[in-house]
């Protein structure tokens, strides 16, 4: 389990470079399954 602070560091350094992948961050964190992404 990461730990929340850390998390969002990484989130923050994500929205600012790659704002499609943090898209996806966004609709995991939202409760979809990484392999409906891919569907």
């Amino acid at each position: 389990m990461v730990r929340p602070l850390v998390f969002e560091e990484v989130e923050g350094v994500i929205r600012a470079t790659e704002p499609s992948l943090y898209a996806v961050l966004k609709s995991y964190r939202k409760g979809y399954a990484p392999g409906d992404l891919l569907h």
